[in-house]
């Protein structure tokens, strides 16, 4: 399919050539809410997701398709806004709805755990653990799981090893997937885990560009810091979170949740490690959004350690310009100088004749060669 291929432009006038002659084809409308989505329309995919309401009111998959739409629009709206309320609203009551119509259905699931886990973490974490009781060996829950997780990491240490446990879960069960890699390295340079990191962040950006700009330069920090033989440091808090994504890359492929899209390795047989077990939310850790609207939550600055590694390497060539430019001015051994013997009086007045005419008969500059 043109879509898959990346040409999405040419799929979406494929299907609009089919949708003149059959409006009311709810698989070619799904298809174009999916494409729209992922061109960063996500106005348009709503409009496609309800006019195949309008013709199958109980079809599990366009609800999914319009509350996974809402999700994204309710992420990115200005935090604590009318329309960021309004949003998430209308994304629970069509998770929820398409929950109802396939409560087997992992991509239903799935959505429904993103949506929650805007405002209730645990009730997000039940229906992840929900959707690894019908299917463990879907990389897609176990990254809504390490997302969750990560969120409460600065609540509770322990919530921050399982979420790099889920994100390894995943990168094992679907390894072309550049998301959970480019996390898991987040968090592995967060606890100065610096090998691994450095792995994952160059794994992200073989799977997918998008992540080169900000992988690049923790990979040159990581780097240096290798080179100077910075190591793990005796304790270090969390200091910085990955950044949120442009609603591009939020759209893509790997994360529209098309239950069709579960990559095929997933069915192996192969495989035998297990999922991470539940995560146990204590009271202290719920995150509940105000009564205006879903919490928001924004990502740290990134961490300033290990500043003076990168001062040192500044100072250095500064310091070897000094050095250089002091020997510069130094007497060369190759090049005599005079040296006066004369001046305009002596300290001591010689008072010896013998030693006055001794010195008469030498010259009154005598070169002498340092060293």
């Amino acid at each position: 399919m043109l879509a898959d291929l990346g040409r999405l432009v040419d799929a979406r006038e494929l299907f609009a050539e089919v949708l003149a002659g059959e409006p009311e084809n709810c698989a070619v409308l799904i298809h174009m809410a999916v494409v729209s989505l992922r061109l960063s329309e996500p106005e348009r995919a709503l409009e496609f997701c309800d006019a195949g309401l309008r013709v199958q009111p109980e079809n599990a998959e366009l609800w999914k398709h319009r509350a996974f739409t809402l999700y994204l629009l309710t992420k990115f709206a200005p935090p604590g806004s009318e329309s960021q309320r309004n949003h998430h609203g209308d994304a629970s009551i069509a998770a929820h709805r398409s929950v109802d119509l396939e409560p087997e259905g992992i991509g239903s699931l799935r959505v429904l755990a993103q949506v929650q886990s805007l405002t209730d973490p645990a009730a997000a974490l039940a229906t992840v653990d929900r959707a690894l009781a019908i299917d463990s060996e879907r990389a897609s829950m176990h990254e809504v799981r390490a997302e969750i997780l990560s969120r409460l990491r600065h609540r509770d240490a322990s919530f921050g090893d399982q979420a790099i446990a889920a994100y390894r879960e995943a990168l094992r069960l679907d390894p072309e997937d550049a998301r959970p890699a480019f996390e898991l390295a987040c968090l592995e340079y967060e606890r100065d885990d610096l090998a691994p990191a450095l792995s994952h962040f160059r794994t992200a950006v073989r799977l997918d560009p998008r992540f080169g700009k900000r992988a690049r330069r923790y990979v040159r920090q990581i780097e240096m810091e290798l080179v100077l033989g910075r190591g793990p440091t005796a304790a270090s808090t969390p200091k910085f979170g990955a950044d949120e994504p442009a609603l591009a890359a939020a759209v893509s492929a790997s994360a529209v949740p098309v239950d069709e899209r579960a990559p095929s390795h997933e069915q192996s047989a192969g495989s035998t490690a297990t999922a991470p077990g539940p995560a146990s939310v204590p009271a202290s850790a719920t995150v509940s959004g105000p009564a205006s609207g879903p919490a928001t939550t924004t990502a740290p600055a990134p961490r300033r350690k290990r500043r003076w590694g990168r001062a040192a390497l500044l100072l250095l060539p500064i310091l070897l310009f000094i050095r250089l430019a002091v020997s510069g001015c130094s007497p060369d051994a190759s090049d005599p100088q005079p040296v006066r013997t004369t001046g305009p009086g002596p300290l001591f007045p010689i008072t010896d004749p013998a030693i006055k005419s001794g010195l008469r008969s030498f010259p009154s500059v005598v070169l002498v060669p340092h060293g």
